[in-house]
């Protein structure tokens, strides 16, 4: 909770301009039911109305197995042009809306953070799981 200072969290906020939805990168994935990868984008809505921990700001990140909340400090707005340049780079389209980054770009994101990231040791797994369901 301490790297959810005011600008991170205006980021987060004032990337949705508006709109219902928006691309977000997982910068830091949780441990939760629903396995995320370090450095997948996809599509976020703003929760509303709800009373929350420490009363900061969440999204709803929608995946084909079920929406996780994250918090603004697991995750980066991005926007089209940053999207396209990664889609460029080997990003992996799912049939869900999400983009998976190259294997070989999570296995050094791994190599160097590790489950500073949210990385854990069977990441590998967990990314072919959605590689394979996905097509």
């Amino acid at each position: 909770m301490r790297r959810c200072d005011t600008e991170r969290v205006g980021r987060v906020v004032n990337h949705f301009q508006n709109d219902d939805n928006a691309y977000f990168m997982v910068i830091n994935a949780p441990n939760t039911e629903v396995h995320l990868i370090t450095g997948e984008i996809g599509i976020c809505s703003l929760l509303t109305g709800q009373r929350g921990h420490f009363e900061l700001p969440r999204v709803s990140y929608q995946t084909s197995k079920g929406n996780v909340v994250l918090f603004p400090d697991e995750i980066m707005p991005v926007d089209i042009n940053l999207l396209q340049q990664e889609i460029n780079e080997g990003y992996i389209m799912l049939s869900d809306g999400r983009y998976l980054p190259p294997k070989e770009a999570v296995q050094q994101c791994y190599n160097a953070f590790g489950i500073r990231v949210g990385l854990g040791d069977n990441w590998e797994d967990i990314y072919d799981g959605w590689n394979k369901e996905m097509k």
